[in-house]
């Protein structure tokens, strides 16, 4: 009785942790599009995309990495997914519901807009909603990182494979 009992629960356990996804691959679908913040060590700041993490160091870097890692997106589509908030700091809310799945925390360009870029914001914690935040300068990049990065245990971080531009 004793040794089916302790089969049983041996079985639930490796159900649940497969279906949970717990192990290395769980962290960095949880993390993705996200900014990750080292709190074990210096505050290092990484941004996680398509399974791999690029380290933000400089503002000049996090510029560089948001840039080359973005996606374009037309007049159009920006016009009818996003609506202004605050016109001095160029804050937008999605509006479309439809196509935030496929944009959230990434950094999208407007090439008929000067190739203006912004970072949307991915769903942390359930957060109340989701903005696009907009990357003029190194320094606005910078704050980005500072603004949305989550702090993260360093074993967190190291299970994420390094990126290479």
């Amino acid at each position: 009785m004793k040794h089916k009992l302790i089969t049983i629960i041996t079985i639930i356990a490796s159900l649940s942790m497969s279906l949970y996804g717990v192990g290395a691959n769980a962290a960095v679908s949880d993390y993705e599009g996200s900014i990750l913040l080292d709190v074990e060590r210096n505050g290092e700041a990484y941004y996680v995309y398509q399974g791999e993490k690029y380290f933000l160091g400089r503002p000049w870097q996090a510029f560089e990495i948001m840039r080359k890692l973005s996606l374009g997106i037309s007049e159009d589509n920006f016009q009818t997914g996003f609506q202004q908030v605050n016109d001095i700091w160029q804050i937008y809310r999605i509006v479309n519901i439809y196509l935030f799945p496929y944009i959230q925390g990434r950094i999208v360009i407007r090439p008929e807009a000067n190739g203006e870029a912004y970072y949307v914001t991915p769903n942390l914690a359930g957060g109340s909603g989701y903005s696009a935040e907009y990357l003029g300068r190194p320094y606005d990049a910078f704050q980005i990182m500072t603004k949305f990065g989550q702090g993260t245990q360093s074993a967190q971080i190291d299970s994420i494979p390094n990126g290479t531009l």
